[in-house]
C-alpha cells in the first residue's frame, strides 16, 4: 500500500511546480508569462514546450487544471515514476508542437491541459490496447469512470472555441495515444 501512495503522490511535484509558477506570475506580473507562453507560428521559443505547462492565464485555470491533474495524473503515476515522466514528456511535447504549428500568429498558450489530456489518451488507449485481463479490467473500470465524470468537458475541449487551446487538447491527446500504442508494440513477443 505505501508503493502505491508513493507512485501517487509523484504528480504532487507538479502541483506545486504551477502552483509556485503562479504566485511568482502575480508578483512579477503579466510580462513573465508571456514570455513563459507558447507563440503560435513561433517555432524559436521552443523553450515555452517546457515552460508553458506549469504557467496559467489565472485562478480559475489553475484551479481547473489542478483537480483534473489530480485525478489523472495519479492514475499515470500508478504505473510508475518512468511512465509518468515519459507520459508526461510525450504529451507535453506533441502539444506544444501542435500549438505552435496550428495556433494564429502570435496567440499565447499557456497551462497543463494539453499533459492532462495526454493522460486521457493514455489511459483510454492503454485500457484498449491491454493484454493482461485483470489490468485491461482495472483500466477499463478507471476510463470508463473518467467518461462518466468529464466526458464531455473532454469532448468539449477538443472545439475551437475562445480563450480555449483546441490545438494544445488535442496534441496531448495524440500525443497519450501514440505513447500508449507504442508501449504496447513494445511488449508484444
Amino acid at each position: 500500500m505505501e508503493a502505491v501512495v508513493e507512485r501517487g503522490g509523484l504528480h504532487l511535484g507538479w502541483l506545486a511546480s504551477c502552483g509556485g509558477v503562479f504566485c511568482v506570475e502575480v508578483i512579477a506580473g503579466p510580462t513573465l508569462a508571456s514570455q513563459l507562453a507558447l507563440r503560435g507560428g513561433n517555432f524559436t521559443r521552443a523553450y515555452a514546450v517546457v515552460t508553458a505547462p506549469f504557467v496559467h492565464a489565472s485562478i480559475a485555470h489553475l484551479i481547473n487544471n489542478t483537480i483534473t491533474l489530480i485525478w489523472l495524473g495519479w492514475l499515470v503515476a500508478l504505473e510508475g515514476r518512468r511512465r509518468f515522466i515519459q507520459v508526461s514528456c510525450t504529451a507535453g511535447l506533441t502539444s506544444g508542437l501542435l500549438v505552435i504549428w496550428l495556433s494564429p500568429p502570435g496567440a499565447l498558450t499557456v497551462g497543463m491541459s494539453g499533459v492532462i489530456f495526454g493522460y486521457f489518451g493514455y489511459l483510454v488507449t492503454a485500457a484498449l490496447v491491454e493484454r493482461n485481463w485483470r489490468t485491461k479490467l482495472w483500466r477499463i473500470f478507471s476510463v470508463g469512470v473518467l467518461l462518466i465524470w468529464w466526458g464531455v468537458s473532454f469532448l468539449s475541449g477538443l472545439i475551437p472555441q475562445r480563450a480555449i487551446s483546441w490545438q494544445g487538447h488535442l496534441g496531448g491527446l495524440l500525443g497519450g495515444i501514440m505513447y500508449a500504442i507504442g508501449r504496447s508494440r513494445r511488449l508484444r513477443p
